[in-house]
Formats: structure tokens, C-alpha cells, sequence
């Protein structure tokens, strides 16, 4: 099964309906991706960084907020971690070995 995902051009991966504000995800998982980003070139010393990319990231967690039960995107986080999808075996095989991978819901 490897093999026949890292051959294929994209992975179309069904998430099943839509529920528990799952719109916002897209939203999240970019968020959180740029965060990921930022905190990283921080942690990796690079030169020339200065109080302009410590505001910036400082927004970014603002933008995500704090992982609390009343925050409507961590929620919607939590509850997509919660869908029968995610605790099947093969879908490390899908999303690590796609070229491109592509999630639907609803």
C-alpha cells in the first residue's frame, strides 16, 4: 500500500460529514503550520531575527489562542482527532508517503 501512495499523484482522504464547526480546520491546521514555522526559525538561531519575528509569533499564538474548552478552535481540533478516520492504520501510510493530499469533509 506503500507504494501505491507515493506513486499516486494525490490522496483524496474522506473525513467524513461535516460536524463540530470542522469548517474552521483549514484555518487551524494553517495556523498552526505558521506558528510551527516561526518558532522554528527561532529555535534554530538564524540570524538576523529581531523583535519584529518575536511579535509576529507572538500574534500567531494570539491568532490560535490558548488549547481551552471554551476555544471554539481547539475544540474542533480535538473533535477531529476524535473521528474514526484518524485511528485507522494505513492513514499514516497516506499522509506521510502522498505527493499531495487532499482532505474532505461534509
Amino acid at each position: 500500500m506503500l507504494q501505491i501512495y507515493r506513486s499516486a499523484r494525490r490522496v483524496v482522504v474522506y473525513l467524513g460529514e461535516q460536524s463540530d464547526h470542522s469548517e474552521l480546520l483549514p484555518e487551524f491546521f494553517d495556523t498552526t503550520i505558521r506558528a510551527r514555522r516561526v518558532f522554528k526559525s527561532l529555535d534554530n538561531g538564524e540570524e538576523g531575527l529581531d523583535h519584529e519575528d518575536l511579535n509576529r509569533s507572538i500574534g500567531i499564538l494570539r491568532e490560535i489562542g490558548e488549547p481551552t474548552s471554551n476555544n471554539k478552535m481547539w475544540r474542533t481540533a480535538r473533535a477531529f482527532y476524535d473521528r474514526p478516520w484518524i485511528m485507522r492504520v494505513w492513514i499514516v501510510q497516506e499522509v506521510v508517503a502522498a505527493n499531495e493530499l487532499i482532505f474532505l469533509c461534509g
